[in-house]
């Protein structure tokens, strides 16, 4: 009795999430940042399943993969509120203003001019932002440095690249 109490708040939360248009927010800790223009090395550990259907069982191995990949923008852990880590990825978006006035300029010189581009809005490592979560990207809200904490008010949003369960002690 007393665990479904500790899971009735979860379970709530839940309900709630998904009657709100499948966007649910936590408070996360930001536990690392890759920079723009970055390689990072990443991998995955192998595995196995095993499934049964009445007498019948089958395993299957999953091999361990690693490889390295470039942040062209900026790629975020963020620890939830059950442990699990997000990791999530930025990718630098046109600065349309800039480019345009860039265009203008160049075109009265018959220059051609290639896009500009603005750096991703990332949080400082190790603080406790909101995160909006809906379906396969994340909203993270932030606020510039003051001194009361009532700087200017950010936002940008991520793509979720996985979801990292934590393991148990062995």
């Amino acid at each position: 009795m007393n665990r479904l109490l500790k899971f009735l708040p979860v379970l709530t939360l839940f309900v709630a999430g998904v009657a709100s248009a499948k966007t649910i927010a936590y408070q996360v800790k930001v536990l690392s940042d890759v920079p723009s223009s970055t390689n990072y090395n990443w991998s995955i550990s192998g595995g196995s399943t095993t499934s049964c259907y009445g007498n019948t069982c089958s395993s299957n191995w999953s091999n361990p993969q690693s490889g390295t990949s470039q942040a062209n923008g900026a790629t975020l852990k963020l620890l939830l509120p059950d442990g699990r880590i997000a990791v999530v990825e930025c990718v630098m978006k046109e600065d349309v203003g800039r480019s345009f006035a860039v265009a203008i300029a160049a075109g009265m010189n018959n220059q051609t001019t290639t896009p500009l581009y603005r750096d991703c809005r990332v949080p400082e490592t190790g603080d406790t932002i909101t995160a909006k979560f809906k379906k396969n990207s994340v909203k993270l809200f932030m606020r510039d440095p003051s001194i009361d904490g009532t700087g200017r008010r950010h936002n940008e949003t991520y793509q979720i690249i996985g979801i990292l369960a934590p393991t148990a002690p062995h």
